[in-house]
């Protein structure tokens, strides 16, 4: 919506009459079907990027694109031209649209949340990208299977949503009350028995079960057409400290530099940060 059109709608509601309860509540209505938008310029390749707003988690997401994991960012900068990207975790798609766009890509973004799919649908569209961009609301996991999704909050464009088992942040049974069922797919399954195409690069940013999305796509990770992973992890964590021997041990290596910049410091995420590995030349 444009602003004017915003405006108008702002005007129309001050001369509601206070005491015409039904009235107000059609007019409330008709602001939470106002589809708000929020375009980010990419300085670089100045391309336009648009962003459907419904909350302030989605206009956080969009407005700090570029500033919340600048590493991100540079990595994507990274690809070459003709690759394949998964996004596993694409919440509602803020990466996937920026590498779509800057780069001739196709891009396969997997976000199990209805609400955060929903989303990441919209911005697919909104940006013009149904051709590059292949979505869908499924979890990555180590094992195939008809399972539950415990949610975080009801809330698009949040995170913490976990799927397969109700964890925390570190990995502890916790109690949430609000579930979703999903379909939860290894990374090999889709390769070998849906002849999804093998990426080159990979990101998963699934909040705690990043051990079982890594289990799940061990055949493609052995391969070499896959050059590039990011993954959120605490080495402090052993299980993460798994994941960092299992990558090393297959021939990726990162760069210590990168990842003591993107350390958090402090917040319930204190200690992690994104790995970026990289396959080591032969």
């Amino acid at each position: 919506m444009l602003p004017q059109e915003l405006n108008e709608k702002i005007e129309e509601f001050k001369k509601l009459d206070i005491t015409d309860t039904q009235s107000i509540c059609n007019k409330i209505i008709e602001f939470k079907e106002i589809d708000l938008l929020a375009p980010v310029r990419d300085k670089v390749s100045n391309k336009i990027l648009k962003f459907s707003v419904q909350n302030s988690f989605t206009n956080y997401r969009a407005q700090s694109i570029f500033d919340k994991e600048p590493e991100t960012i540079e990595w994507i900068r990274e690809f070459k031209d003709k690759s394949i990207f998964y996004d596993i975790g694409a919440n509602v798609g803020v990466y996937t649209i920026f590498c779509a766009l800057i780069k001739n890509i196709d891009c396969f973004a997997f976000e199990p949340n209805a609400l955060n799919f929903e989303s990441l649908v919209k911005n697919i569209n909104l940006n013009k990208l149904t051709d590059k961009v292949f979505a869908y609301p499924i979890g990555l996991s180590d094992i195939t299977e008809f399972t539950t999704l415990y949610i975080n909050n009801l809330t698009t464009g949040s995170s913490g949503h976990c799927v397969g088992k109700p964890y925390d942040h570190n990995l502890q049974l916790s109690k949430f009350d609000i579930k979703q069922q999903v379909l939860s797919i290894k990374i090999d399954d889709l390769i070998e028995k849906w002849n999804f195409p093998i990426p080159n690069y990979l990101k998963i940013d699934v909040d705690n079960i990043e051990n079982k999305v890594v289990k799940g796509a061990s055949k493609l990770i052995k391969n070499k057409k896959l050059k590039s992973v990011l993954i959120e992890i605490n080495p402090q964590r052993k299980i993460d400290l798994e994941i960092l021997n299992f990558f090393s041990a297959n021939g990726f290596k990162f760069n210590k530099d990168q990842v003591r910049r993107a350390t958090r410091n402090e917040g319930w995420n204190k200690g992690y940060a994104n790995h970026i590995f990289y396959r080591e030349k032969e």
